[in-house]
């Protein structure tokens, strides 16, 4: 079998991509070397400059073959001596944390032993493939060589170029891998000469028939003193739960630093009620609170400016008969002067500015949502007439939204004009209910065309 169909296999078919051109670089050689194609009479004792100009092109392709997998090699070698390292010391960090514990090592740190030593296992499979990658690289350029010396008769491309580059200390053929697996040997064997679960990994080990037999010796002789004792049952130990709290199992503790910690969150299954419902309470309470006092405090302000004029004529002082009737605790009585009532009620003044500053803001807000109802309706008539037929559910439905939005800021206008306490011309009457019409009209429109495009 040729050696550029096994290639792939014979390297590590993981990392094809980063082996050499074989196939190209012995196909280059054998079009310009082919000895039955048309060539110049080369005279004896002259150099053939054809066959030099092509060696020369193919030592600058070996040698870039040879530096692009020098690269990855030096790359991966690298990044396994990086992983070693950690691992190295998580692993030491780990014998240090078990060592101080007085206690047998938890289910979680048991599984950390695990996942180290097949972490372990993963670099010594690469270190492995690295090695034979290499040596796969190493047999492809010695046979590209060869190839060469054969069709051509020139040993001075292999020569120059095992002199050049394959020789070169620093070249990925002159690597020796050997401390990386000395390394990633001597962390397996720590790790589990120091796994707590090692006695029970030792007794699934070969044994040869004269330890059977004198096993089974040792056993007969034990069960005769065993049979004379009551044997009773372990006690069962209940498991341990723990619960999450943010001082032991939050993430700056370091305990889920790994992803693999576990922990319980308690919900009391007889609670009838949402979990976290009184904490969503709490958040709309304070809104609604201000909500409610703000009303109260309008309603007072209304009522108190309707009796203001009933009692600012008033000049004597309320008589003792008439006077309000005050509770066990109330202390904030009149007192006994003339100013006291007269301070509880707005000044004509104040009430009129109020009047004119509610009535400024209900204009104001009229206008704005009579603007926003029209703006509504010029993107709803933008988006039906642009729209594109592949997508006429999605543009139907935004039509239908900016409808709705526009014909609930029409209708809040109209709702804020009539509630202003200013008499109001015709003139006014009649600008704001053409507005209103008008939006009520283009969105009917809307809605119209909304219907005829929509498939029978």
């Amino acid at each position: 079998m040729k050696y550029g169909q096994n290639f792939e296999k014979e390297s590590v078919p993981e990392w094809s991509l980063h082996n050499i051109d074989y196939n190209s670089l012995k196909h280059h050689i054998k079009v310009h070397t082919t000895r039955d194609q048309a060539s110049a009479i080369v005279i004896p004792g002259h150099r053939d400059t054809a066959l030099s100009k092509f060696e020369d092109e193919l030592f600058l392709e070996l040698c870039r073959q040879h530096d692009r997998v020098d690269l990855f090699v030096s790359s991966k070698a690298n990044e396994l001596s990086r992983r070693l390292n950690h691992l190295s010391n998580q692993i030491q960090l780990l014998l240090a944390r078990c060592a101080r514990s007085r206690n047998s090592p938890s289910p979680k740190k048991q599984r950390r032993f695990l996942k180290y030593e097949q972490e372990l296992e993963r670099c010594n499979d690469d270190i492995q493939a690295l090695t034979r990658f290499v040596n796969a690289q190493i047999v492809a350029f010695r046979k590209i060589l060869k190839k060469y010396r054969k069709w051509t008769g020139s040993a001075a491309l292999g020569s120059r170029f095992k002199d050049t580059v394959l020789s070169h200390p620093k070249s990925f053929t002159r690597r020796d891998f050997s401390y990386l697996q000395s390394q990633c040997d001597s962390l397996l064997a720590t790790l589990r000469a120091a796994t707590p679960t090692n006695n029970l990994s030792g007794a699934a080990t070969p044994r040869s028939p004269t330890d059977h037999h004198a096993e089974l010796s040792l056993t007969d002789a034990g069960h005769q003193q065993r049979d004379a004792q009551l044997e009773l049952p372990e006690p069962a130990v209940p498991a341990h739960q723990g619960y999450w709290n943010e001082y032991d199992n939050g993430s700056e503790a370091g305990d889920n630093a790994n992803d693999d910690g576990a922990y319980t969150i308690y919900i009391n299954p007889d609670d009838t009620a949402f979990p976290g419902m009184a904490t969503l309470a709490a958040l709309f309470r304070a809104p609604l609170e201000k909500t409610r006092m703000w009303l109260a405090s309008q309603h007072n302000r209304t009522s108190s400016t309707g009796s203001a004029p009933s009692t600012a004529t008033s000049t004597n002082p309320p008589s003792s008969e008439h006077a309000p009737l005050l509770l066990p605790g109330d202390t904030t009585a009149y007192g006994g002067t003339s100013s006291a009532p007269r301070s509880a009620f707005t000044s004509p003044t104040s009430q009129r500015a109020l009047a004119r500053y509610r009535d400024r803001v209900l204009v104001v807000g009229t206008a704005g949502a009579f603007t926003a109802s029209f703006v509504l309706l010029a993107v709803a008539a933008v988006l039906i007439l642009t729209g594109r037929h592949r997508l006429r559910a999605e543009v139907d439905a935004g039509v239908v939204v900016g409808v709705c939005a526009s014909l609930a800021c029409a209708c809040a206008a109209l709702g804020m004009d009539m509630n202003r306490a200013v008499t109001k011309g015709w003139g006014s009457w009649a600008l704001v209910g053409g507005a209103f019409t008008v939006a009520c009209f283009l969105n009917g429109v809307l809605l119209v065309l909304v219907v005829g495009n929509s498939p029978i």
